[in-house]
């Protein structure tokens, strides 16, 4: 099994790997995590111990995790690792070189006392002393020939080992022939971001119709009407309008429903509404009977000239006593019609649940710290 995760290395491998047996590639792509190499090799090898699991990563993500060696060693899983030197972040340093930033602390190199940027001599990391001192076995190969014989006998030996090869910084994989969509900054004092800027906005005039709530017209300018002559299209995308969210209250969140022997101040339902409406909510929820008016057209009344709908409505029924449930079925028919009768957009719905504020054990201390329950 392969495994290797962020970095260049997705896109390096979709062209030079061939996959030969089930479940034999293995790369995290979701959220570009580097140091998942090593860590994902352990649990891929504890799922198959009878495969050998080679890691492939660079030296900046080794620099980030190699502390998983470690437990390697210490649990006898035995995994290859594959740790190319060179000399920094390789793949971030492409992408910035590509946007004219010139690959800005991507390499590593010690600071410069004439310059004090990071433009001196290369670091000089020993990455198999590195490696031997975290107990595993470390061959480094400086050619195709000493790669092969080192990947060889990382296989016959019986514990992690670590394959250290040196590459070229700057030399890559060659690309795809498209195009990635990452934006440039429009002003810069670096004449190479600006050439990289006008770069960017003609790829952008070719790239294909963007998917989700974009849409895209072929036009000579922003009036969205089709070219009449044969000067080129320029491709214009307008973004759709978006659905908005619409969010309710309760009166009951708004501090309305205080149990017996608790104090507090009585809030008007007129009141609630008010700052319901003045805090941005657009919708609110019945609260206990009787609570707003329960004539439909003094609700509406109350709730369209503040600009809110009813949602809906909590009935409790107590449902552990049978004798209670026809005075529950009861509140909740009733309610049912009141909020029929004051229905817009969307439907108020009715939410039935048990009737726990009668359990005065509950009522008394639900969400109370006092010197009996501390």
């Amino acid at each position: 099994m392969l495994l290797s995760a962020a970095g260049s290395h997705p896109g390096d491998l979709h062209k030079l790997w061939r996959t030969r047996t089930p479940n034999g590639y293995h790369l995290e792509y979701g959220y570009s995590t580097m140091g998942y190499e090593i860590p994902g090799a352990l649990g891929a090898k504890l799922a198959d111990p009878s495969r050998e699991v080679f890691v492939f990563l660079g030296d900046g993500t080794y620099l980030m995790m190699p502390s998983e060696i470690v437990t390697a060693v210490q649990e006898h899983i035995k995994i290859i690792i594959v740790l190319v030197d060179n000399k920094g972040f390789a793949s971030i340093g492409g992408l910035s070189r590509s946007l004219g930033m010139g690959g800005f602390g991507t390499s590593y190199r010690e600071r410069s006392k004439k310059s004090g940027q990071l433009d001196g001599e290369l670091l000089g990391v020993d990455y198999v002393a590195s490696v031997r001192s975290l107990g595993a076995h470390a061959i480094k190969a400086e050619s195709l020939k000493e790669f092969r014989v080192a990947l060889e006998e990382a296989k016959r030996a019986d514990r992690v080992t670590v394959v250290v090869v040196e590459s070229q910084p700057g030399v890559g994989v060659p690309g795809y022939e498209s195009w990635w969509d990452v934006a440039v900054a429009e002003v810069s004092q670096l004449e190479s971001v600006r050439q990289a800027h006008a770069q960017y906005i003609e790829a952008r005039k070719k790239r294909a119709p963007p998917p989700g709530n974009l849409h895209w017209d072929l036009t000579r300018g922003c009036d969205g009407t089709l070219p009449r002559d044969s000067s080129p299209p320029i491709v214009v995308y307008r973004r759709r309008p978006m659905r908005k969210f619409m969010v309710g209250n309760a009166p009951c969140s708004w501090g309305t429903l205080e149990f017996e022997g608790t104090g507090g101040e009585p809030i008007p339902f007129g009141r609630m509404l008010d700052e319901l409406a003045e805090t941005g909510y657009t919708g609110t929820e019945l609260g206990d009977w009787g609570y707003m008016p329960i004539d439909p057209q003094a609700l509406s009344g109350e709730l369209e000239r503040r600009g809110l709908v009813m949602l809906g409505a909590f009935v409790p029924v107590a449902l552990k006593d049978p004798a209670a449930l026809p005075e529950g079925i009861a509140v909740a028919v009733k309610t049912a019609r009141l909020l029929a009768a004051v229905a817009t957009s969307p439907r108020p719905y009715l939410v039935l649940a048990d009737n726990n504020g009668t359990v005065l054990n509950r009522t008394q201390r639900a969400g109370r710290i006092t010197a009996r329950t501390a």
